[in-house]
């Protein structure tokens, strides 16, 4: 039981920290005069970004099945050839998402019946959090490797940290610089 404990709950609150970018934005962004539509035009992109996370960490689960496998039976040139193999899939699905999200974003949005401010705000958002793919799917075939490793502390040191950029940025850019949306968004992206 020690062993699961140990190793699922870094897991747990690595994914768990990776929502906690979104949480950030909703927070700065409603300390903003008239808020209403950017926080509902936020609010109606995370159901996409979630799908993209969603992705990113099935990826992440089959990468940790096959490494640890290959790890397992201490055939270490096989763990890194599928390493690498992540993350060019990583690499390359982050960039294909990347821009599919970004040219589809206003299709997209009106489908989900976004109109107006909250569309306007949604569109800013969406556009500029599309560029965080590449790095998102990055970083949980990062947090695949160390997890077939055993390593499941790192990448909750790492997510902690980028919080961490996050809230200062997104204070930052909204509050000091008044960027608004387009400015969570943005820390939102760096932070990642």
């Amino acid at each position: 039981y020690q062993a699961f404990i140990y190793l699922a709950l870094p897991v747990m609150a690595a994914n768990l920290l990776k929502s906690v970018h979104d949480l950030v934005d909703t927070y700065f962004i409603g300390q903003m005069q008239d808020s209403v539509s950017a926080q509902a035009g936020m609010s109606i992109t995370w159901p996409l970004l979630n799908i993209f996370l969603a992705l990113s960490v099935g990826l992440a689960v089959a990468g940790v099945a096959i490494i640890s496998q290959y790890l397992g039976s201490k055939d270490i040139e096989g763990a890194r050839e599928y390493t690498g193999l992540l993350v060019v899939l990583s690499v390359l699905l982050g960039f294909v998402l990347n821009v599919g999200l970004f040219l589809m974003a206003p299709f997209v949005l009106r489908m989900m019946g976004a109109e107006g401010a909250v569309y306007d705000a949604a569109l800013i958002y969406l556009r500029v959090r599309s560029f965080e793919m590449i790095f998102l799917f990055l970083f949980t075939a990062f947090q695949a490797t160390r997890q077939a490793r055993g390593d499941t502390v790192t990448p909750v040191i790492i997510s902690v940290i980028a919080i961490l950029i996050n809230i200062v940025l997104t204070w930052y850019f909204i509050n000091v610089l008044g960027l608004g949306v387009f400015g969570g968004a943005l820390a939102t992206l760096i932070g990642q």
